[in-house]
């Protein structure tokens, strides 16, 4: 162990990315769940309905990957190399998705 880690109170390293890959993972499952919705009601023959679905589907994704990210970046154990690497990529995607959503 280097004198990084020996000194770290609270969290491993490896804990901590677990944590928010696990975080991702839960999101992303919830983002499909309401994408199925969205799906079923399309399928019915309810087109708007269902478009109206994967919108919040989508808007859903980009609320809660901006909350974990901005979680990643502030909570103090969860800040490890991997989980700000993630955290800034998720802002750049989100920025990217806010964009082309409203172009």
């Amino acid at each position: 162990m280097d004198n990084k880690e020996k000194g770290r109170k609270g969290l491993k390293i490896w804990q901590a990315n677990l944590i928010a890959i696990a975080i991702e993972i839960v999101i992303v499952v919830a983002y499909f769940a309401l994408c199925w919705e969205a799906i079923e009601n399309v399928l019915s023959g309810d087109i708007s309905g269902g478009i109206d679905d994967a919108i919040v589907a989508v808007w859903f994704l980009i609320i809660a990957t901006l909350i974990a990210s901005i979680g990643y970046l502030v909570i103090k154990p969860m800040r490890t190399k991997t989980n700000i690497g993630l955290a800034i990529f998720n802002l750049i995607w989100v920025v990217g998705n806010i964009i082309m959503m409203c172009s």
